[in-house]
């Protein structure tokens, strides 16, 4: 089932706040191991990192969403191996074979910053094609709409025809009744009786 517009919206808010989050992490990452000088307080520092962990696994269901490549890390062998692609495993890995492609550790934080940009353009046309198939005012919701009551319709006039048939055979179920049946039988029975007494007299 494919998402819905306001899904891919809510998609979008979460990966660009990610981006915006995730990026001053970066640039503050690269500021210390550069010169040494921090941008926050450890205390700060470690409410930011926090957050980013947290935010990182829904902004990976928006990567994911977007339908546009995704950074994955595959450790050798060494390492234990396997392939990493779950975004909260990646944003603070710095011992991968990704993270130490650059001198300062921070090389696979960069590209899954690179790579945001094109995310966002994935999802924002995924919400085009959301919206263009789906208008509250389209003529095609009434005659939905219409195809919902006139189902409704076929099961009430399907209702009213069983009882007509119930109603035409409830005029002959009294025989059924009992009563009815027990008298019957009286009746009948004493007939026969008087009609062998008749015979007897007769004789």
């Amino acid at each position: 089932m494919s998402a819905s517009p306001e899904q891919i919206r809510k998609h979008l808010e979460i990966l660009a706040k990610f981006e915006e989050d995730f990026g001053a992490m970066v640039r503050a990452l690269e500021k210390y191991r550069g010169s040494g000088e921090r941008t926050w307080s450890e205390s700060e520092y470690q409410r930011r990192r926090r957050a980013i962990l947290e935010d990182a696994a829904r902004a990976d269901r928006a990567i994911k969403a977007s339908g546009v490549g995704y950074v994955a890390v595959r450790n050798p062998p060494l390492m234990g191996g396997g392939t990493v692609e779950d975004l909260p495993l990646l944003v603070f890995d710095y011992s991968s074979s990704g993270a130490r492609r650059d001198s300062d550790g921070l090389g696979l934080q960069r590209r899954i910053l690179q790579q945001i940009p094109a995310q966002l353009g994935g999802l924002r046309m995924k919400l085009e094609e959301a919206e263009s198939e789906f208008h509250p005012d389209d003529p095609r919701s009434v005659v939905f709409g219409m195809g919902v009551s006139g189902s409704g319709a076929e099961e009430h006039t399907s209702t009213r025809v069983n009882h007509k048939k119930r109603s035409r055979g409830s005029r002959w179920e009294w025989l059924n009744h009992p009563w009815i049946v027990g008298i019957g039988v009286t009746v009948i029975g004493g007939g026969i009786l008087a009609l062998v007494i008749a015979l007897i007299g007769g004789m």
